[in-house]
């Protein structure tokens, strides 16, 4: 987990170097994308946080239509996230 944020970080730190060596409207894109990408990047890596062990208290009582109801909703907040997101994207490209 450690080595993947490393990676990611490392990954924006490049980018932000080289869209700041193209101009500054390229470099409040990066700016505007990551700002974007770093909250839904937290929200599923929590969202499967939460998941997790639910599914593995529930697992062992075979209470599968529980496993099942929770696994739907957390599908259902990324569909909600990843909508949510696509709207407000388009919203502010369209000022």
């Amino acid at each position: 987990m450690s080595i993947g944020q490393l990676c990611s970080t490392g990954m924006g730190v490049a980018d932000t170097i080289m869209a700041g060596m193209a101009g500054t409207v390229d470099l409040s894109g990066v700016a505007i994308g990551c700002s974007f990408l770093w909250p839904a990047f937290l929200f599923i890596v929590g969202l499967a946080y939460a998941v997790t062990p639910t599914t593995s208290h529930l697992l062992p009582t075979k209470k599968f239509s529980l496993i099942q109801k929770s696994l739907f909703n957390a599908l259902v907040y990324l569909c909600h996230l990843l909508c949510g997101g696509n709207n407000l994207v388009a919203n502010a490209l369209s000022v």
